[in-house]
């Protein structure tokens, strides 16, 4: 990742932010719409975003759209140590498709791991 990442625009009304604990409700419609599940809630994801020792708050990237939905995310994981970052999920809402949105997500997020010193991401 030393080459430099470019950055991509986001429609009118569109924004890029972060998801913490207690987005957990909106987190979970962006990933069953999304995956075309039912299984996310909002108590898995603030397990996640409370429990899991790699979590960090300003690495799960998320693109939210005029209605305040997440529409796009893009979540990192950093392993400081061995100098990556592990990219996963990276997806959009079906009613927000086709605007580049999880393109802008991913984008954001590699640089804020640049940024950190991280090398690689997978």
């Amino acid at each position: 990742m030393q080459e430099r990442v470019p950055q991509h625009p986001l429609p009118p009304g569109y924004k890029i932010g972060t998801a913490s604990a207690g987005d957990g409700q909106r987190m979970a419609e962006l990933l069953n719409a999304a995956f075309s599940r039912t299984s996310h809630n909002a108590a898995e994801w603030k397990n996640f975003a409370t429990l899991s020792p790699s979590f960090r708050s300003d690495l799960q990237v998320v693109v939210i759209a005029p209605d305040d939905s997440f529409a796009a995310t893009a979540g990192f994981t950093m392993h400081e140590h061995e100098s990556f970052a592990v990219v996963e999920p990276v997806c959009t809402h079906p009613a927000h498709a086709n605007h580049g949105l999880a393109q802008a997500a991913l984008s954001e997020g590699l640089h804020r791991v640049q940024r950190l010193g991280i090398a690689k991401a997978h």
